[in-house]
């Protein structure tokens, strides 16, 4: 597995979102590891564009036995 890199990360970002587009990005937020990297990923691309438009939604798929106390450190 290699380490992860913003840079190899921005290339797939292009794919979904061409640059110029200005509909933004609207992650699904379950409180689970991945969506909170992803989020805090998106946090950190905003940071050096300011015009990227970010949205967290939380979505409880109850999966797993925390997804409960997870909602509620997403709210």
């Amino acid at each position: 597995m290699s380490e992860f890199s913003i840079h190899t990360f921005l290339p797939a970002l292009a794919a979904v979102q061409p640059v110029g587009s200005s509909s933004g990005f609207c992650i699904a937020l379950s409180g689970g590891s991945d969506s909170m990297v992803l989020l805090n990923i998106m946090a950190e691309l905003r940071t050096h564009n300011p015009q990227l438009n970010i949205r967290a939604l939380h979505v409880d798929h109850q999966l797993h036995a925390q997804s409960a106390q997870w909602a509620s450190h997403c709210m």
